[in-house]
């Protein structure tokens, strides 16, 4: 799973509020990296989408940080250099299919 799948996942368990389960924690066994080609005008347009923490943390829990800011840097659209590297972590890392992975939400309580 990519992690601009990741970042946009909710939890629809009962009893959770909206908003309440998310983000999800994700833990993988097997992490892949898939070239994409670099598309600087879609991955400045994704970004406002994206809960920014969540996808720092996100990637962060795979070993793939690759730099990113904890916070987004101002004009951050014609920042080529960052906006490369956050198109590898939303479009190139992902869990790998054969993997076992874990997906943690929280629960009330």
């Amino acid at each position: 799973m990519k992690l601009l799948t990741h970042n946009m996942l909710t939890s629809h368990v009962r009893g959770v509020r909206p908003g309440g389960g998310f983000p999800l924690r994700i833990q993988a066994t097997e992490v892949k990296v898939n070239n994409v080609d670099f598309n600087q005008e879609f991955v400045a347009r994704m970004i406002p989408k994206v809960e920014w923490g969540a996808l720092v943390e996100a990637a962060e829990s795979l070993g793939h940080l690759s730099d990113l800011p904890h916070e987004l840097p101002p004009e951050y659209e014609n920042n080529e250099d960052f906006l490369r590297k956050v198109h590898h972590v939303l479009l190139e890392v992902r869990n790998a299919p054969s993997s076992t992975s874990t997906i943690h939400h929280r629960l009330p309580g």
